[in-house]
């Protein structure tokens, strides 16, 4: 029997179209989500924040460089669709479409920043993230369209209180209509559909603009009140704080404090004074001040606290470099912190040219410099965008900004061979430091911390830096930690050692030296059957002399200045050689160093050290 042929014409791509374009126009989620949360976990954020980033125009900026790549890619999802002929696409308004699709991409970047303030970790937000989108598109698929068919409606409405769910439903309104429109030939989804009866398209509009605004809000106040110390200083988290900070007032001394600290305290209750009197700026003789200043985390178990800064009083001068040495875990890191605004002091002030950082940090950021312990940078920017990006920051343009540029590559050694030019993931370990150097000089910036900036670095780099930082100090106030004793003696003009927390001498290196240093140290090497006949001729020679450590043959003693002087000593030894009694080895005199006044410090403070007995 003879029939005319007929094709089945059923647009497949409207009606299975929701599922697969609700994956694409999520596939940004995840990647915007890791960009967010690449800063915030390699602390990039808050050292953009420290070189006077503000948070406004981090958003902003953010925002709006998401923004257009997402502009970008619905642009040639949508040229495409329409090239190969889909439905979708051709036979709906194109201004709904825009429409919607602008609303949603403006609310998904919103959820990335809320996603990104709720985690610690790229990995896990990023996880997190994709399963989110591979399960609410399954689920949709499942239930929305279900529920708008065949009810309850109000189900289905309730639903797109959820973003992706919203999202399906629009995209599924723009399936049927299109499916429509192809089956009878007529016209797909425009401005005057929006009124049929069951279009849910106006409604998913509505809730997106809500729920811009709304995901906005909770990813800026997640962002600002629930980071710690530990990630960054939180503006809104400060706000609540400053109405119980407490700074302590009365007898300014503290219980056991040596009388050069004390005097470091008076100092400091006299500069204060001068600031409350509401001196300028550049009137100010003590350009970093800090008053009883305080810090205490929870300790290990309930009720634990561990001090790690207590009652601190210093001041640093301009055109001054002051050291900061102790062991490990005495403060020293804790209080470049606090002096930085990146952590909150439990109580006390701290003062950098006149600012509280307490209320004005924004004045503070972008009069200061920061090397932080830890390199902070981009391994897929070269050193020479690092320096432009943060002398931009710090309100350098033009050949200011060039010329400041070019100087820091020269003097750093960033400059021969192109370094300067080269991806910093490229960079050896020395390379990164001396950049993080010099990000921290960017600007001529008034206060410049530089927290252990030779770690990593040959002896000829060391000495380079060196010179560095000895040029900067002209003209700055340098805060510098360390546990090079040589690099301390070398830059600094004052020191203070920290032990558990607190200050425990202050003074320039040589002060240090003669004060806790009176004594001189002997050391004698004999046969180890006549260690004991040694011991006694050290004795013989100064009665008050102290050991240090025996160790096989070799003993090592103090012996106190008052006691006996460098003359003795030659006279008393060569006796000894000359009687013949004693197998002398070996022996030395020398007048005590730095690093030993360290360790005599510490040693006294409590401070365990490592000891050689026989």
């Amino acid at each position: 029997m003879p029939k005319t042929e007929t094709r089945l014409n059923i647009d497949f791509s409207s009606l299975l179209g929701p599922l697969f374009f609700m994956w694409l126009l999520h596939l940004l989620l995840p990647v915007n989500v890791h960009a967010l949360m690449y800063e915030k976990e390699n602390h990039l954020r808050i050292m953009m924040k420290m070189q006077g980033l503000h948070d406004r125009v981090f958003y902003v900026v953010t925002y709006f460089w998401q923004l257009l790549v997402y502009v970008a890619f619905v642009a040639v999802f949508a040229a495409g669709g329409s090239a190969i002929g889909l439905t979708a696409f051709t036979k709906n308004s194109w201004t709904v479409q825009a429409v919607f699709y602008f609303m949603w991409g403006n609310v998904m970047i919103a959820l990335g920043f809320w996603i990104a303030s709720l985690f610690r970790t790229s990995k896990a937000a990023v996880h997190s993230t994709t399963v989110w989108v591979i399960g609410t598109g399954l689920v949709a698929s499942l239930m929305v369209s279900q529920f708008v068919t065949r009810g309850p409606e109000w189900l289905a409405y309730a639903m797109q209180l959820v973003p992706s769910f919203g999202l399906y439903r629009g995209l599924y309104e723009l399936g049927q209509y299109a499916f429509l429109a192809s089956s009878n030939h007529g016209e797909g989804l425009t401005w005057s559909k929006l009124g049929d009866e069951g279009n849910g398209m106006k409604w998913v509009l509505g809730v997106f603009a809500l729920q811009w605004a709304w995901l906005m809000f909770w990813a800026w106040y997640n962002d600002q009140a629930t980071c710690t110390d530990d990630s960054e200083f939180c503006p809104l988290l400060q706000v609540t704080k400053r109405r119980t900070l407490s700074v302590p007032r009365g007898l300014p001394f503290a219980d056991g404090e040596a009388v050069d600290v004390a005097a470091e305290r008076c100092d400091v209750e006299r500069f204060w004074e001068q600031q409350s009197l509401g001196k300028k700026s550049d009137e100010l003789e003590a350009v970093v001040l800090m008053r009883n200043l305080r810090k205490v985390f929870p300790g290990p178990g309930r009720g634990q606290k561990k001090v790690a800064v207590d009652r601190l009083s210093l001041h640093i001068n301009q055109r001054q470099c002051f050291g900061l040495l102790g062991p490990n875990g005495a403060g020293k890191t804790t209080t470049i912190r606090m002096m930085e605004g990146f952590s909150e002091p439990t109580s006390g002030s701290v003062m950098v040219s006149g600012y509280d950082t307490r209320t004005d940090m924004r004045s503070i950021y972008s009069i200061t410099g920061v090397c932080p312990q830890h390199d902070l940078l981009w391994g897929d920017l070269t050193g020479r965008e690092h320096l432009t990006f943060y002398g931009r920051l710090k309100n350098l343009h033009g050949a200011d900004l060039e010329d400041s540029i070019e100087s820091l590559l020269k003097t750093l050694n960033l400059w021969s061979d192109g370094v300067g030019d080269r991806l910093v993931h490229s960079y050896s370990g020395g390379m990164k430091r001396r950049l993080s150097v010099a990000i921290s000089l960017i600007g001529d910036p008034l206060v410049v911390y530089l927290d252990e900036p030779s770690t990593g670095l040959d002896p000829a780099s060391r000495r380079l830096l060196w010179d560095v930082i000895k040029e900067a100090k002209l003209n700055k106030a340098v805060i510098l930690t360390t546990h090079s004793m040589e690099e301390a003696e070398a830059l600094c003009d004052r020191l203070g050692i920290f032990v558990h927390g607190r200050l425990q001498c202050i003074g320039n290196p040589k002060e240090l030296t003669a004060r806790h240093g009176g004594f001189l140290q002997f050391s004698m090497t004999t046969p180890c059957s006549q260690t004991q006949s040694a011991s006694e001729a050290v004795y013989g020679m100064c009665p008050s002399a102290r050991p240090v450590y025996s160790l096989g043959g070799t003993q090592k003693f103090e012996l106190p200045g008052g006691d006996i002087t460098l003359e003795a000593v030659f006279e008393h030894m060569q006796a000894v050689q000359k009687r013949g009694h004693l197998k002398v080895l070996d022996w030395g005199v020398s007048n005590v160093t730095l690093e030993e006044v360290f360790i005599k410090i510490t040693r006294e403070a409590g401070v365990k050290m490592t000891a050689f007995t026989s």
